[in-house]
């Protein structure tokens, strides 16, 4: 007669990852999975660009609707009001822009001022105010 765990090998599931793998591999798998506390769910602050390209193809419309408004040869354009944060530099432009938007990448940046318009961000607020 035997006594005591140490003659099954331990109680419970001792030996899981060493002398009972095999058993446990085919039995329960999920048994030799390290389940830690994992990322807390903090939700993703989602971003939503637009090509300028996209933008000045579609000039007309926007000026017709009412989103976007001409004054003296240039078209103004609040970007949050056709639902985008952010200003990408993707496509062609020919027309003279004023843009303001929540960012705007350097190459969108550029290729508004040599149109001969403006893109006006938080970021150019505050430098142009100092």
């Amino acid at each position: 007669m035997r006594r005591g765990a140490g003659h099954r090998g331990g109680r419970g599931n001792a030996g899981v990852k060493k002398h009972r793998k095999s058993w446990f591999l085919t039995n329960d798998p999920e048994a030799l999975i390290d389940k830690g506390p994992g990322r807390p769910d903090v939700p993703k602050a989602i971003t939503r660009s637009v090509n300028i390209g996209k933008i000045d193809s579609r000039a007309e419309e926007l000026v017709n609707t009412g989103l976007a408004e001409k004054k003296a040869k240039k078209l103004h354009l609040e970007l949050s009001s056709v639902g985008y944060d952010k200003l990408l530099g993707g496509g062609v432009v020919k027309n003279a822009w004023v843009i303001r938007a929540g960012g705007a990448s350097s190459i969108a940046i550029r290729k508004v001022t040599d149109a001969g318009g403006e893109v006006l961000t938080p970021e150019s607020e505050i430098e142009k105010s100092s």
